[in-house]
């Protein structure tokens, strides 16, 4: 684990899945100790979920769950057992944080929810993360696509009626909220205040994510025809075919006549002219996409955004990279924003690296965890000796 600027902060994680893990990650990445308890034989049900393209589908092993679980800790015990139990009150009464997004009631049904362990340990910070909080839907399943819908988000994405983004937005940015919140809790303890729970949603989530979205609705007179698409504000501002790939360009008033006389078309910017106006280009948008498709063409993007930086001041425009093109993005590599990793089993790999960068405290990527596979050496920083760890073993505490 790194020195980060969460170093000395011990998180105990209970979750699987997505948004729990990733909270836990973004925690560990910066330097707190984060053990990751599971289920012995099981584990977090990412593990369960090879993809095809994973190079090794057993024991655990697929790229969702190297991503999602970097810099923790393996603990695989049975709580339903009496022992598993009793080591895992001993590792939350010292603990600083716990993060959990189990079923709606199971930490209840443990005996390990919020009311239990502020007893056990007052200085806490439980975070706890479901798909939709208290309520009538407290208790229904809950997964990105399925939020992305009842938040009104989907709707708000694509030309059409509505669509979704097949990025996990919803769980991680649930898990980015669940992350901030916890170092805020913190913070809120180290500056006197108490341990307390820290309550986020998934729904909560995407619904602070339409931000503007929802003042503008209320606003709008057209509530059935409202766009919410902020390309319906200015003109050009979209992606557009060039020669041999797509180029990315927003343009509000500001920068039209400095691109007009870019690409040797400064009758554009005449105020008569149908572009010459923001309005005016909001009025002939597909006529305008058409043209400027028909100018990009000529050029490949590189060669565009070579020009676009010769003129004479900026032009807001960018490529439109797949995932490979990104990594050897020069800019992103001056960033060294990717990492690549190697794994004894499914090999060579990239990860996104911590965001955001520290000067004096960085964070940094540790491995993920072996279901189990720091079992024992954490007994034993407890205190357990072999025997207790081998009586836990013949009870059914872990395999």
């Amino acid at each position: 684990m790194s020195d980060g600027p969460l170093a000395g902060v011990d998180v105990v994680e209970l979750s699987s899945n997505i948004a729990g893990p990733f909270a836990g990650k973004l925690l560990g990445d910066m330097g707190a100790h984060v053990v990751k308890v599971e289920r012995p034989g099981v584990g977090d049900s990412v593990r369960a979920r090879p993809q095809p393209y994973d190079r090794h589908g057993t024991d655990g092993l697929t790229y969702r769950f190297l991503n999602y679980n970097t810099s923790k800790e393996g603990l695989a015990m049975n709580l339903k057992t009496d022992e598993g139990k009793d080591a895992l009150e001993g590792l939350i009464e010292s603990a600083d944080v716990v993060l959990e997004n189990m079923r709606p009631g199971s930490m209840d049904r443990l005996g390990m929810g919020w009311e239990t362990m502020r007893e056990l340990n007052p200085g806490l910070v439980y975070c706890s993360i479901t798909g939709y909080g208290d309520g009538p839907y407290a208790d229904r399943p809950a997964v990105d696509t399925m939020i992305q819908g009842i938040s009104g988000f989907a709707s708000q994405i694509g030309d059409d009626d509505f669509g979704t983004m097949d990025v996990l937005v919803a769980d991680m940015s649930t898990g980015l909220y669940a992350a901030l919140g916890t170092v805020m809790a913190l913070f809120s303890r180290a500056t006197g205040g108490s341990g307390q729970r820290v309550d986020v949603t998934m729904l909560d989530t995407m619904v602070s994510f339409l931000g503007h979205h929802l003042a503008e609705y209320t606003g709008d007179q057209r509530h059935d025809d409202y766009e919410a698409d902020y390309g319906a504000a200015f003109a050009p501002n979209d992606f557009f075919e060039t020669a041999d790939d797509h180029i990315a360009l927003y343009l509000t008033q500001d920068y039209w006549a400095r691109f007009c006389a870019t690409i040797d078309r400064e009758a554009w910017a005449d105020p008569n002219h149908r572009y010459g106006t923001n309005e005016s280009r909001l009025a002939h948008r597909e006529e305008l996409h058409a043209d400027l498709e028909a100018v990009f063409g000529t050029a490949t993007t590189e060669e565009w955004l070579d020009t676009f930086d010769a003129a004479d001041g900026p032009i807001p425009a960018a490529p439109v990279n797949d995932i490979a093109e990104m990594v050897a993005d020069p800019q992103v590599q001056a960033q060294d924003a990717v990492q690549v990793r190697d794994h004894p089993v499914l090999g060579t790999h990239w990860l996104p690296n911590v965001v955001p960068k520290f000067s004096e405290t960085p964070g940094d990527i540790g491995h993920a965890p072996e279901l189990g596979g720091d079992t024992e050496t954490i007994l034993r920083e407890m205190g357990y000796g072999d025997a207790d760890i081998e009586n836990m073993r013949a009870a059914g505490a872990f395999d």
